[in-house]
């Protein structure tokens, strides 16, 4: 074995270079020892720059430098300021902006998959064809049967999408079930009708916000409540009626989150707009929108639909009124640039809707036709440069606090450098960094008293805080909750007081993860993948056994191994993203609807829902290690996280043998793809099922310890592994 994989893997995903392969988290492979001489230098260049600040010219000199700097700072941050906020509102808008490309694509995919449900279709149909057949009030189509049972359907799966309402309409433009009852046999209006017709051709209509009354027939025209949607036809058969869904949303609610960190304070607006300058969203300036009369002073009235983005030419909450029509007032000078397409910031100042004095940045989103701005005051400006003031004074005090903490600094720097030279935390002895990822790094160490060789993991000192700390907790704690031989063994926990060092010891693993063996020897014999799955089901059934998922199965958590005297041993790693089913555990400690872990070994019915997890989607990922294994290759190729998900959700893989041109044992074959069904409830029940069905096949022979001993000898032989250093069990 080559010197960089003796150096450990646990859970390292490096390649012989150091590079990283596959997806998953990103771990930097490195064999430089703590005790370098880098950071040696580094340690007595600060003490060199301690010992002098204790002399009597060091505080002198430090005045001096923190004067010339300090002078020299204020001008260039004075400068410097209006680039700074510049970049601060574009940056800003730039993230709403993908925030809104984000969730179009959400909504994209959620009509694409709601309207794909096949018993929706045909009951959406089978309504139309009863509703057109017979003389049916909407209280008849309220309380008919399949309308009950489409809103069975849709009501639950339009939970956590943000989906205000739905409809289902036929050609004449009625609505036959809506989630609320009002709406149920109403008619559409002339306009509605107009903008769905291209839904009943088969293609798909996404509106921009539009005041829900134009859409409907004999509606109050007082009440403007915005709304967007997506429509899209759920088929025709021979002899029935069209019908389209509508899947509609509030657009003030996704403006409201978006804004929200503007909109916290008193004199920053955040707001949207279409192309015709009016809001189509919620406004801070609410209260004197009321006040000058450009809103009704009524309880329920709202911005959006309201007021458009005109110069009325004075400052209207003075006093200032213009007795022109508000029809004839320019738009202001952020809105005319963004209407004509363009997206920029102005620190120079102009008049917003209420004719006060504001600093803005606007950008245009011409695909979707709206506009989206934030302003706010100009007398902000000024205070921005406050801070400034305040830190000169804070310079001054602290070079009182350097002169009292140099001393004490000296001393711990100190301590610092005998207990680093000893690289030891409690009884293990730190020897070279063999991984780091986002919650710490991994060591390989030694046992001080059984001179065992160990891989300790240490939260990172960026990373201190009581919920890292929890969940660098939570994942000893669990991984040392299971006694399976395949999963990755947990020896001790700890925190060392000297250094604030949280860490825990874990047996130190010499092998390849499965991400590497694709690497180095691509598709792998039936045999030995029957091998490798049964090992990996062990460990996942006591895990799931007591109630614990894993949530992050991949070739890149799963090791393979020669441990006491066998070879092909399996582990399984990387017990971080765990989650408990229970929902009152204490182990739930990632936030609930944020989607974790790797693209392609996530299982459908977590795309849609974060929050459904149970031991289905761990069989889910290792069905899709397992056609890695098979094939040497992924179930699906994309350029990026979202187009892997969408064909998560709707591509079904091409069977294995099918992907490697030759042929696979029916019963395997089978079984890699039941693993990998949509639906949850069509896949094997428990990794207890998967190891049933493994040992039931009898046209796979086994895969043997001399078979397995031949792979790794040629493998070190590849490698140029000295002969003392391979792990080949003696016969």
């Amino acid at each position: 074995m080559s010197p960089k994989r003796q150096a450990g893997i646990l859970p390292s995903n490096a390649d012989e270079s150091g590079s990283m392969r596959r997806h998953g988290p990103t771990f930097r492979h490195e064999t430089t020892g703590i005790k370098g001489k880098v950071h040696r230098r580094g340690l007595a260049w600060v003490e060199r720059w301690v010992h002098a600040m204790q002399s009597p010219a060091g505080p002198c000199l430090v005045l001096v430098f923190l004067a010339v700097t300090g002078f020299w700072s204020y001008k260039s941050i004075q400068e410097g300021i209006e680039q700074l906020v510049e970049e601060g509102l574009a940056t800003y808008l730039e993230n709403n902006s993908a925030d809104i490309d984000l969730m179009i694509d959400m909504r994209r995919r959620a009509l694409e998959y709601f309207s794909s449900v096949p018993v929706l279709i045909l009951e959406a149909q089978g309504l139309a064809d009863e509703a057109a057949d017979g003389d049916m009030d909407a209280r008849a189509l309220r309380d008919s049967g399949r309308a009950v049972k489409i809103r069975s359907i849709l009501h639950p799966l339009r939970q956590g999408l943000d989906i205000h309402a739905f409809w289902i309409v036929d050609r004449s433009g009625r609505i036959l079930t809506a989630e609320a009852d009002e709406d149920i046999g109403r008619q559409l209006s002339a306009k509605g009708t107009e903008i769905l017709e291209p839904a009943f051709a088969g293609e798909p209509v996404r509106q921009l916000p539009i005041a829900r009354h134009r859409l409907l027939k004999d509606a109050d025209e007082s009440v403007l409540f915005p709304v967007t949607f997506g429509a899209r036809s759920l088929g025709a058969g021979e002899g029935s009626a069209d019908v389209v869904l509508l899947l509609i949303y509030d657009p003030r609610l996704i403006f409201e989150r978006m804004f929200r960190s503007a909109s916290g304070e008193s004199d920053w607006d955040g707001f949207a707009f279409d192309e015709t300058g009016m809001l189509i969203s919620g406004t801070i300036h609410l209260p004197e929108l009321k006040a000058v009369g450009l809103v009704p002073d009524e309880p329920d009235a709202r911005a959006p639909l309201r007021v458009q983005l005109r110069d009325p030419g004075g400052d209207l909450t003075q006093g200032f009124r213009n007795e022109t029509p508000k029809a004839a007032w320019p738009l202001t000078r952020m809105a005319a640039s963004a209407l004509a397409g363009e997206s920029g910031v102005d620190l120079e100042g102009y008049r917003n809707f209420l004719g006060l004095e504001v600093l803005g940045a606007w950008t245009w989103l011409p695909e979707y036709r709206i506009g989206l701005a934030v302003e706010f005051r100009s007398s902000r400006a000024l205070r921005l440069a406050r801070p400034l003031l305040m830190a000169f004074g804070g310079m001054f005090a602290l070079i009182v606090l350097i002169t009292l903490s140099v001393m004490g600094l000296s001393y711990a720097m100190k301590v610092m450098r005998q207990r680093m030279e000893a690289d030891q935390l409690g009884q293990y002895t730190l020897l070279s960094k063999i991984g780091e990822g986002g919650m710490g790094k991994v060591y390989k160490a030694r046992h001080s008293m059984l001179l065992r060789d160990t891989a300790v993991k240490i939260l990172s000192t960026e990373s201190i805080d009581a919920q890292s700390i929890s969940r660098f907790e939570r994942e000893v704690q669990v991984t040392s909750q299971l006694n399976n031989p395949h999963t990755i063994e947990v020896y001790d926990y700890g925190h060392d007081e000297d250094t604030g060092v949280f860490y825990y010891a874990m047996e130190y693993l010499d092998g390849l993860t499965l991400a590497d063996l694709l690497a180095e020897d691509g598709p792998q014999p039936a045999a030995r993948v029957v091998h490798i799955l049964k090992q990996a089901c062990l460990s996942l059934a006591e895990a799931h056994e007591v109630g614990l998922i894993h949530r992050d199965i991949k070739p890149l958590n799963i090791m393979i191994c020669q441990r006491g005297g066998e070879n092909d041993v399996i582990k399984v790693l990387d017990f971080g993203l765990v989650a408990d089913v229970d929902p009152e555990s204490d182990l739930r400690l990632t936030a609930a609807g944020v989607l974790t872990g790797t693209p392609l070994y996530i299982a459908p019915e977590r795309v849609l829902n974060p929050a459904a997890v149970d031991a289905r989607s761990d069989i889910y990922a290792l069905g899709t290690v397992a056609y890695n294994l098979l094939t040497g290759k992924e179930i699906f190729e994309g350029h990026s996280s979202a187009e892997l998900l969408d064909k998560v959700l709707r591509e079904t893989p091409a069977p294995p043998s099918e992907l490697l041109g030759q042929p696979i044992d029916e019963e395997l074959e089978r079984l890699v793809m039941a693993c990998l069904e949509k639906d949850p409830e069509n896949r094997p029940a428990s990794m207890r099922a998967i190891l049933a069905t493994l040992d039931s096949i009898q046209s796979i022979p086994r895969w043997t310890q001399e078979q397995a001993g031949a792979w790794w000898t040629a493998y070190y032989a590849r490698k140029g592994t000295p002969e003392r250093d391979r792990k080949l069990p003696t016969s």
